[in-house]
């Protein structure tokens, strides 16, 4: 356990995010964060692990709005439509 905490906490100071280091340890997000959550930075570092999340977040929106999205507005699309279907008997697709 202790290499492990020790080798979390090296790659937490030359840049790599929680996430990043959960990967490489196989090792549950809450115990890197309690071995690393101290960890002093660099601001240096501090702005690569900053840009690496604000990148993240812009794919995971990007993978959001051309996947899913569509689907969930197929879903209430198609929902509003038997729901019209049900009260007007002359609606017609």
């Amino acid at each position: 356990m202790k290499n492990k905490k020790e080798t979390a906490i090296n790659l937490r100071q030359n840049g790599k995010t929680c996430g990043e280091i959960v990967s490489v340890l196989d090792t549950p997000k809450s115990t890197v964060w309690s071995w690393i959550k101290n960890v002093a930075l660099t601001e240096e570092i501090k702005k690569k692990i900053s840009k690496k999340a604000k990148e993240k977040s812009r794919k995971n929106i990007i993978n959001y709005n051309t996947k899913v999205r569509p689907i969930i507005a197929a879903e209430i699309r198609d929902a509003w439509i038997d729901q019209a279907k049900k009260n007007n008997k002359y609606f017609s697709k």
